[in-house]
């Protein structure tokens, strides 16, 4: 599922300073809500500690209740980790967005998408989940940090 995100943006003005690029993707990024997102150079990603936020962007649905997916998919246990293959791209206006393509949720196959905004805040780059659109405020967002990349592949 995609988030609405593209659709409302395409109205919005070009960005007014320099934001970041595909090459400073790379690199282990931890989230406002304690998740910890390793974009790697080979376009794959790993994510531990998939908060609330993350997964209502990831698996809500606008047909079904709150909850349904979990409850339905995963037993009514949320994931909490995730793996598969992350895209940059540039929309016609110049904002670049993230997009995390999920091959498996907690070991369980997944093919859902999520779009992250590429922004920065502070001049520090960062991934966001806009509440609605760019001109809205940050639902949550990962800033780049200074952690060990994880070994192994928790999300199986």
């Amino acid at each position: 599922m995609l988030a609405v995100v593209a659709v409302v943006t395409a109205g919005c003005a070009s960005p007014s300073s320099p934001l970041p690029e595909e090459q400073d993707m790379p690199g282990v990024w931890c989230g406002s809500e304690q998740e910890i997102l390793t974009l790697k150079a080979d376009d794959t990603f790993e994510i531990t500690r998939l908060s609330k936020t993350h997964l209502d962007e990831l698996l809500g649905d606008p047909n079904y209740v709150d909850g349904y997916r979990i409850r339905m998919e995963f037993d009514g246990v949320a994931p909490t980790s995730g793996s598969g293959t992350w895209s940059f791209r540039v929309t016609t206006q110049g904002w670049p967005f993230l997009d995390l393509s999920y091959h498996s949720l907690d070991g369980k196959k997944s093919s859902d998408v999520l779009e992250l905004g590429v922004d920065h805040d502070e001049e520090k780059p960062a991934l966001v989940i806009y509440d609605g659109n760019r001109d809205n405020s940050w639902l949550s967002w990962f800033h780049k940090c200074d952690m060990p990349a994880p070994t192994g592949s928790p999300a199986g």
